[in-house]
């Protein structure tokens, strides 16, 4: 008989796929502000306006939770950490680290918002299907 994991271990399959959503949205994250400079000429993102970095933050999101739709906000999570370790290893530390840190938890939740339009699009989609 084989042995299994319980479902509260790292490891068992109930934690795999956020876990990777996580993993993934963290590699968003640093990806999104090392294209900064070069998509927009900005050292830093938010830099090149609110809007734009919002769009890809919310694009990122949207992106790793096609993974899995209900763990989107994970994904908020990981973006969040994945933008604080770059701007961690790739800036000094300043008078306003502390107010960028707290800014990079409000944009990245906001970009949940990703997330929830494929969570939305796909419970639309279901109940299409169970109609027809």
């Amino acid at each position: 008989m084989e042995a299994t994991n319980p479902p509260s271990e790292p490891n068992s399959p109930k934690f795999r796929k956020p876990l990777l959503v996580f993993v993934l949205g963290s590699v968003a994250g640093v990806i999104i502000w090392m294209l900064g400079p070069v998509l927009f000429g900005k050292k830093e993102i938010w830099d090149a306006g609110v809007g734009k970095y919002l769009l890809l933050l919310t694009i990122g999101n949207f992106l790793v939770s096609m993974i899995s739709p209900k763990h989107c906000y994970v994904a908020s999570f990981g973006l969040y950490s994945g933008q604080l370790a770059y701007l961690f290893t790739a800036f000094p530390l300043s008078p306003f680290f502390v107010l960028g840190t707290l800014l990079l938890g409000v944009y990245s939740l906001v970009s949940t918002v990703g997330g929830l339009i494929l969570v939305l699009s796909s419970a639309v989609k279901k109940r299409a299907s169970r109609k027809a």
